[in-house]
């Protein structure tokens, strides 16, 4: 069987696969237990077709979460979103590799360069407007800010951002 259009069928049925070393983790509905068998069966060329998807420098437990968000992201928001100006860039967009990426380089570091779909890590967006998407979490919400998302973290990661010269006095007493 190939194995993606196995994998195809498991995530149609509602199960979640990623990808541990060389484990498959599978999680989802008792009703499609005989794909998990299925997916078992074909344990090599699943993982394989997995890591083949994947991109560079991303783990595949991410890819794979990435994809259930994304089919549920377009799915709900999707008409919306290009009605709002979304590009596939500001959705599913990643940061470039250097040519020399250090050993522990993560593509996922880089928020400013990182798509909504990426951050979404299994929560769902409950609001998207043309500048933002509001995301649920676990403790309430978080914003996704289409444009001008900082480098470097959000306002209060430098002392500077607090109070002009306090960074100063912090540097004086240091």
């Amino acid at each position: 069987m190939d194995p993606l259009i196995l994998l195809q069928h498991a995530r149609d049925a509602g199960l979640r696969i990623g990808v541990a070393g060389t484990s498959l983790k599978i999680s989802g509905p008792r009703k499609a237990e005989p794909l998990v068998r299925l997916l078992a069966e074909h344990k090599p060329q699943v993982l394989e077709a997995l890591r083949a998807e994947c991109p560079a420098y991303i783990d595949a437990a991410d890819w794979q979460q990435a994809i259930e968000d994304g089919h549920r992201f377009v799915t709900q928001w999707g008409k919306q979103a290009e009605a709002l100006g979304w590009v596939p860039a500001e959705l599913f967009g990643l940061d470039t590799p250097p040519k020399k990426p250090a050993p522990n380089y993560r593509r996922l570091s880089r928020y400013d360069k990182t798509g909504l779909i990426w951050l979404l890590r299994g929560r769902r967006v409950v609001e998207l407007t043309k500048d933002a998407a509001v995301i649920e979490t676990a403790n309430g919400t978080l914003s996704y800010r289409r444009y001008d998302k900082p480098a470097l973290g959000p306002l209060g990661d430098s002392l500077d951002d607090f109070a002009p010269g306090l960074a100063a006095i912090a540097a004086d007493e240091g």
